[in-house]
């Protein structure tokens, strides 16, 4: 393998790295965010971010140039948001409390 290709795959794994990194660091901010958030004003606020996020990448308009994959993307981002605001409902309880009411969301 040539040199170039070597240093342009260290430079491509250093940035995947710290796009990685800055990611976590942004989820665990908007988490605490959130959290503190939310322990303050209750559970209802987390909801209604959640029902919100969701509702705007529902409206989010797919890539015109490659509508399947756009669609695809919309809805695994739509995936990705529901997974984190339930990291966030368990992290309250929000989950337990609303199963044990009979309630669902």
């Amino acid at each position: 393998m040539s040199a170039y290709i070597e240093k342009m795959q260290r430079e491509i794994e250093l940035l995947l790295n710290e796009l990685s990194a800055d990611q976590a660091v942004n989820r665990i901010i908007l988490q605490t965010l959130l959290l503190n958030m939310a322990s303050a004003r209750g559970p209802d606020l987390l909801l209604g971010v959640k029902q919100q996020v969701v509702e705007a990448l529902q409206r989010s308009i797919p890539n015109a140039d490659d509508p399947q994959g756009g669609e695809r993307k919309t809805q695994l981002t739509i995936m990705r948001a529901e997974l984190f605001f339930q990291d966030l409902e368990r992290a309250l309880g929000v989950g337990e409390n609303r199963q044990s009411r009979g309630e669902s969301h």
